[in-house]
Protein backbone atom coordinates (compact mmCIF):
# COMPACT_ATOMS: atom_id res chain seq x y z
CA UNK A 1 0.00 0.00 0.00
CA UNK A 2 1.56 3.31 -1.06
CA UNK A 3 0.05 6.59 0.10
CA UNK A 4 1.00 9.29 -2.43
CA UNK A 5 0.97 13.10 -2.37
CA UNK A 6 2.40 13.67 1.11
CA UNK A 7 4.71 16.53 2.10
CA UNK A 8 8.17 15.58 3.39
CA UNK A 9 8.76 16.80 6.94
CA UNK A 10 5.04 16.91 7.78
CA UNK A 11 3.68 14.46 10.38
CA UNK A 12 0.64 12.34 9.56
CA UNK A 13 -1.44 9.97 11.70
CA UNK A 14 -2.05 6.91 9.54
CA UNK A 15 -4.91 4.46 10.14
CA UNK A 16 -6.01 1.50 8.05
CA UNK A 17 -9.22 -0.45 7.75
CA UNK A 18 -10.23 -3.48 5.71
CA UNK A 19 -13.30 -3.68 3.49
CA UNK A 20 -15.26 -6.77 2.43
CA UNK A 21 -18.79 -7.48 1.20
CA UNK A 22 -20.13 -6.92 4.70
CA UNK A 23 -18.59 -3.48 5.14
CA UNK A 24 -15.54 -1.91 6.72
CA UNK A 25 -13.58 -3.14 9.72
CA UNK A 26 -12.88 -1.01 12.71
CA UNK A 27 -9.80 1.15 12.07
CA UNK A 28 -6.34 0.16 13.18
CA UNK A 29 -4.73 2.21 15.87
CA UNK A 30 -3.13 5.38 14.47
CA UNK A 31 0.59 5.46 13.78
CA UNK A 32 2.31 8.83 13.48
CA UNK A 33 4.86 9.04 10.67
CA UNK A 34 6.78 11.81 8.94
CA UNK A 35 7.82 11.07 5.35
CA UNK A 36 11.30 12.11 4.27
CA UNK A 37 12.94 12.17 7.70
CA UNK A 38 15.65 9.59 8.40
CA UNK A 39 14.68 6.27 9.89
CA UNK A 40 15.64 5.64 13.51
CA UNK A 41 19.29 4.69 13.96
CA UNK A 42 20.50 1.86 16.16
CA UNK A 43 23.12 2.17 18.90
CA UNK A 44 25.32 -0.91 18.53
CA UNK A 45 27.85 -0.45 21.35
CA UNK A 46 29.84 2.13 23.26
CA UNK A 47 33.38 2.51 24.59
CA UNK A 48 34.29 4.38 27.75
CA UNK A 49 36.96 7.04 27.61
CA UNK A 50 38.39 9.59 30.00
CA UNK A 51 35.54 12.09 30.39
CA UNK A 52 33.87 10.87 27.20
CA UNK A 53 32.27 7.91 25.46
CA UNK A 54 32.42 6.77 21.84
CA UNK A 55 29.03 5.51 20.65
CA UNK A 56 28.97 3.10 17.68
CA UNK A 57 25.76 3.25 15.68
CA UNK A 58 24.13 2.04 12.50
CA UNK A 59 22.13 4.74 10.71
CA UNK A 60 18.66 4.11 9.36
CA UNK A 61 17.69 4.94 5.78
CA UNK A 62 18.01 8.64 4.90
CA UNK A 63 14.76 8.41 2.88
CA UNK A 64 16.06 10.43 -0.04
CA UNK A 65 17.72 13.32 1.79
CA UNK A 66 21.34 13.02 2.97
CA UNK A 67 21.96 12.90 6.71
CA UNK A 68 23.69 16.13 7.75
CA UNK A 69 24.28 15.56 11.48
CA UNK A 70 23.91 13.07 14.30
CA UNK A 71 22.60 14.61 17.51
CA UNK A 72 22.72 13.19 21.03
CA UNK A 73 20.99 13.88 24.28
CA UNK A 74 21.86 12.89 27.81
CA UNK A 75 19.30 11.82 30.40
CA UNK A 76 16.37 13.13 28.34
CA UNK A 77 17.78 16.68 28.16
CA UNK A 78 18.26 18.92 25.14
CA UNK A 79 19.60 17.66 21.82
CA UNK A 80 23.23 18.56 21.00
CA UNK A 81 24.94 18.41 17.62
CA UNK A 82 27.51 15.63 17.44
CA UNK A 83 29.26 17.48 14.60
CA UNK A 84 29.56 14.28 12.58
CA UNK A 85 27.57 11.83 10.53
CA UNK A 86 29.91 8.86 10.95
CA UNK A 87 30.21 6.20 13.60
CA UNK A 88 31.49 6.24 16.27
CA UNK A 89 30.19 9.51 17.68
CA UNK A 90 32.29 10.94 20.51
CA UNK A 91 30.35 12.55 23.36
CA UNK A 92 32.75 14.73 25.38
CA UNK A 93 32.51 16.64 28.65
CA UNK A 94 31.23 13.80 30.82
CA UNK A 95 32.08 13.07 34.45
CA UNK A 96 34.03 9.84 34.94
CA UNK A 97 32.15 7.21 36.92
CA UNK A 98 28.74 8.86 36.33
CA UNK A 99 25.98 6.99 34.46
CA UNK A 100 24.26 8.71 31.54
CA UNK A 101 21.32 7.60 29.41
CA UNK A 102 22.29 8.42 25.81
CA UNK A 103 19.96 8.70 22.80
CA UNK A 104 20.93 9.53 19.22
CA UNK A 105 18.99 10.84 16.24
CA UNK A 106 19.87 11.59 12.62
CA UNK A 107 19.12 14.92 10.96
CA UNK A 108 18.45 15.53 7.25
CA UNK A 109 16.88 18.37 5.26
CA UNK A 110 13.40 17.18 6.23
CA UNK A 111 13.99 17.06 9.98
CA UNK A 112 15.14 14.74 12.75
CA UNK A 113 14.60 11.01 12.93
CA UNK A 114 12.86 9.52 15.94
CA UNK A 115 15.21 9.05 18.90
CA UNK A 116 17.11 5.78 19.20
CA UNK A 117 16.53 3.54 22.17
CA UNK A 118 18.47 4.88 25.15
CA UNK A 119 21.61 3.11 26.35
CA UNK A 120 23.31 3.69 29.70
CA UNK A 121 26.99 4.64 29.44
CA UNK A 122 29.65 5.32 32.09
CA UNK A 123 32.83 7.20 31.12
CA UNK A 124 35.94 6.00 32.93
CA UNK A 125 39.34 7.52 33.31
CA UNK A 126 42.48 6.85 35.26
CA UNK A 127 42.08 7.13 39.02
CA UNK A 128 42.86 10.33 40.85
CA UNK A 129 46.19 10.42 42.68
CA UNK A 130 46.30 8.90 46.16
CA UNK A 131 47.00 11.21 49.09
CA UNK A 132 49.87 10.30 51.41
CA UNK A 133 48.56 10.75 54.98
CA UNK A 134 51.58 9.58 56.94
CA UNK A 135 54.91 7.80 56.48
CA UNK A 136 56.48 5.93 59.41
CA UNK A 137 60.12 4.88 58.87
CA UNK A 138 60.95 1.33 59.96
CA UNK A 139 64.07 -0.82 59.95
CA UNK A 140 64.93 -0.71 56.21
CA UNK A 141 61.31 0.03 55.28
CA UNK A 142 58.59 2.65 55.22
CA UNK A 143 55.01 2.17 56.35
CA UNK A 144 52.88 4.47 54.20
CA UNK A 145 49.32 5.34 55.18
CA UNK A 146 47.34 6.82 52.28
CA UNK A 147 43.86 7.59 51.01
CA UNK A 148 43.13 6.37 47.48
CA UNK A 149 41.84 8.93 45.00
CA UNK A 150 38.54 8.51 43.18
CA UNK A 151 38.52 5.42 40.94
CA UNK A 152 36.67 7.33 38.17
CA UNK A 153 34.47 4.40 37.27
CA UNK A 154 36.94 1.52 37.30
CA UNK A 155 38.13 -0.26 40.45
CA UNK A 156 41.71 0.45 41.55
CA UNK A 157 43.71 -2.78 41.23
CA UNK A 158 47.12 -1.73 42.61
CA UNK A 159 49.00 1.09 44.27
CA UNK A 160 52.55 1.57 42.94
CA UNK A 161 55.43 3.47 44.48
CA UNK A 162 58.76 4.83 43.33
CA UNK A 163 61.77 6.15 45.16
CA UNK A 164 63.87 9.15 44.11
CA UNK A 165 62.11 9.42 40.72
CA UNK A 166 63.15 5.87 39.72
CA UNK A 167 61.04 3.07 38.29
CA UNK A 168 57.52 2.31 39.50
CA UNK A 169 57.09 -0.83 41.65
CA UNK A 170 53.87 -2.60 42.52
CA UNK A 171 52.88 -2.20 46.14
CA UNK A 172 50.81 -5.38 45.85
CA UNK A 173 47.86 -3.74 47.56
CA UNK A 174 45.15 -1.14 47.15
CA UNK A 175 44.93 -0.32 50.87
Amino acid sequence: LTIPGLTNGTSYDVELRAINGNGPSTPSGPVTVTPGIPDTLTIDSWTAGDGQVDVDFTPGDDNGSAITDIEYRLDGGSWTSGGSTTSPLTIPGLTNGTSYDVELRAINGNGPSPASDAVTVVPMGPPDAPTINRIVPGNGSLNVTFTPGADNGSAITDIEYRLDGGSWTSGGSTT
